[in-house]
């Protein structure tokens, strides 16, 4: 009963700060409302958001922190779970969940400032919900695997990371019959989430799992921000040509295999545009390359690509267009194996009535779990006790 008292008291709190910490009509301790507002709550000069002291916020909870200066990230430890906090990084960490606030924590000399999303957050796991649901967060749900299952996930393979490509504003291809391809592959995506949790006792992450954007290199970020151990993210085609048909699956590299792959790149890379920023294959992800571990990386996103393929291959009756390298800005940045996949062409109108099945939403989910388990097996056998 104490503690459930303390609790109270810790949620009490927290929803006083909320109120006279945050509300721009409110005064405290008889200081006239602007005075307060102006002294307590402090505008980011980035937007237009009200932000708040992490630590004034925090100071009379129980809550234990610690900063990791190599990776740049806040921890904050509560009853209920962990909160990651990455200063300049939009996406937090909270217990089982990655959340996408509106403002990124910052500092303002010297000070780190959190918005209202984050103490909504603080907010869900002082209280006795922990799913903070009116976030539009991608949950890292619990796998409902037995515990056998999850007992024989070691440390060299635990997290996965698949990503529904385009989002919001950004439709990506759309079908000459309406059919959106950021629907298609979030229907995809949610598909293998599920299939790989069933099966595999392995945590399983989406990048977004409603209809709103996330910009390109973010994808990546979030992936490496949980540590994850593969990076798949997931795409439709689409061409004039509405005869051409068939599976494609990429691995990044600044030299196209082809024409079309290289078209392919360019068309999923030009909703960089939507986020007001230009891109340079020649020099940009050049850059990239010269780094040694990445190189690394590339080769295992070589391996896992060819997997990957072959196993899509055999249960899509569709057209074979083969592994392919193509400058892909989502890929550039990953610090793990990373692939992209392209199921199909929306174009094609009997490819794109195919891949609007749930039947084969559930074979694409299949092809791709019987590659991880291949992946996986090679990845342990080759690297056991180290991480590659």
């Amino acid at each position: 009963m104490s503690n459930h008292k303390d609790l109270n008291k810790k949620v009490a709190f927290a929803v006083f700060f909320l109120t006279f910490f945050l509300m721009p009509s409110t005064s405290f301790c008889g200081l006239p409302a602007q005075e307060q507002q102006k002294k307590d709550t402090v505008i980011s000069e980035k937007s237009s958001l009200k932000t708040t002291p992490l630590l004034a916020l925090i100071k009379n909870l129980d809550v234990d922190m610690s900063w990791n200066a190599e990776s740049g990230t806040l921890a904050l430890y509560l009853e209920k779970g962990k909160i990651i906090i990455m200063p300049g990084n939009r996406h937090v960490i909270a217990g089982q969940s990655v959340i996408t606030l509106n403002e990124a924590p910052f500092f303002n000399e010297g000070v780190l400032m959190v918005d209202e999303g984050f103490v909504n957050i603080l907010l869900s796991l002082l209280s006795s919900s922990p799913n903070p649901s009116h976030n539009k967060a991608p949950y890292l749900s619990s796998s409902k695997s037995n515990a056998g299952d999850i007992d024989r996930v070691d440390k060299l393979f635990k997290t996965i990371v698949i990503d529904p490509g385009h989002g919001g504003n950004d439709d990506g291809a759309v079908s000459p019959w309406g059919v959106k391809e950021k629907d298609l592959v979030l229907q995809i995506a949610k598909e293998v989430k599920k299939n790989i949790e069933d099966n595999m006792g392995i945590r399983v992450l989406l990048t977004r799992d409603d209809d709103y954007f996330v910009p390109l290199e973010e994808r990546t970020e979030i992936a490496g921000n949980v540590k994850a151990d593969l990076f798949i993210s997931i795409h439709a085609n689409s061409t004039r040509k509405r005869l051409i048909q068939g599976i494609e699956t990429y691995f990044m590299s600044p030299d196209a295999t082809d024409d079309d792959a290289m078209a392919a790149a360019v068309k999923e890379n030009a909703v960089i545009e939507l986020e007001g920023k230009t891109f340079k294959a020649d020099s940009d992800l050049a850059f990239i390359l010269m780094d040694i571990s990445q190189t690394e990386h590339l080769k295992a996103s070589s391996q896992f690509a060819k997997v990957l393929h072959e196993n899509l291959s055999q249960i899509m009756n569709t057209s074979d267009r083969g592994v392919k390298q193509a400058p892909f800005i989502v890929l550039a940045g990953a610090s793990m194996p990373a692939v992209l996949l392209e199921v199909g062409f929306l174009s094609n109108k009997s490819e794109m009535k195919r891949l609007k099945q749930r039947d084969t939403q559930k074979k694409i989910a299949e092809a791709i779990l019987r590659s991880i388990r291949t992946f996986k097996e090679s990845v342990e056998t080759k690297l056991s006790s180290r991480r590659y």
